[in-house]
């Protein structure tokens, strides 16, 4: 019974994510992050644990698609190698700017105090670059951090159509 039930919420977690998967559209996909983190003396982090550290994301992914006019989400592989969904995985995700050689998005997670700005631009050189800042709060870990990493070329038109800026 307990497994008929679980396979039922499954299924229908899968038909109403449907309509979503069909209509998203690939911004663009970005890899391997790198940067630094500032651990803060705080929550369960030891003083001498408090430092400048490396940051990177090792095999990670981030794609930027969009749904409908002005909906975003960003999925991304973690370095568990699991998949996320910003939006799934309860944040909001509001554009912050957007022309036709760069554009930011805030990512906010309410319930687990974390704020991310990824920016996704084309440098001067033509390459298709990203960053992402992070913000994490909380009782437990206290962390502040940058991230630049490579993308597959960034299609800015579909980010700025429907635009309602």
């Amino acid at each position: 019974m307990r497994t008929t039930v679980t396979i039922q919420a499954s299924l229908f977690f899968l038909l109403s994510m449907l309509p979503a998967l069909l209509f998203a559209q690939q911004v663009t996909t970005c890899t391997n992050p790198v940067g630094h983190a500032y651990f803060a003396h705080k929550g369960v982090l030891a003083k001498e644990d408090s430092e400048w550290k490396i940051d990177t994301v090792p095999k990670g992914a981030f794609t930027l698609r969009k749904f409908g006019k002005d909906d975003f989400d960003i999925i991304f592989i973690d370095s568990t190698k699991r998949n996320h969904s910003t939006a799934q995985d309860g944040a909001k995700v509001f554009p912050l700017r957007r022309n036709e050689t760069e554009a930011a998005f805030l990512v906010h997670y309410h319930d687990s105090e974390e704020s991310q700005i990824y920016s996704f631009f084309k440098e001067n050189s033509g390459a298709a670059r990203f960053s992402v800042l992070v913000s994490k709060g909380g009782p437990s870990i206290y962390k502040s951090s940058v991230m630049v990493g490579d993308c597959t070329p960034i299609n800015f038109k579909l980010i700025n159509e429907g635009d309602s800026q």
